[in-house]
């Protein structure tokens, strides 16, 4: 890899007071995303939410796509990923509710 194109690690100290004893973090090309185990089992993330995008724009979506069968690539009101920048306790489910499914 050229070291032009290596960018150094950002590091942000997380304001938890909490007993970690895992921790993982990745820059993407969607975005960065962290997460952090704790001794009781709590599971903490940042970053790119996985799963949770911005509202699509329909009226948007349908002039791009317009704007695409004349020949020109265009992409406006597509849903973007949501970026977290707090870190954010992940639930668990509980014994009954995995049960269920």
């Amino acid at each position: 890899m050229p070291a032009s194109s290596y960018k150094r690690p950002q590091f942000k100290r997380i304001a938890l007071q909490k007993d970690f004893v895992a921790l993982g973090a990745q820059r993407g090309r969607n975005g960065p995303f962290g997460a952090a185990l704790t001794r009781d089992g709590e599971v903490w993330t940042w970053g790119k939410a996985f799963g949770q995008y911005t509202p699509a724009n329909r009226l948007l979506q349908a002039i791009s796509r317009f704007i695409s069968r004349c020949g020109f690539k265009v992409a406006f009101g597509d849903p973007k990923p949501i970026i977290r920048q707090e870190p954010w306790q992940l639930h668990n489910l509980d014994q009954d509710d995995t049960a269920a499914n």
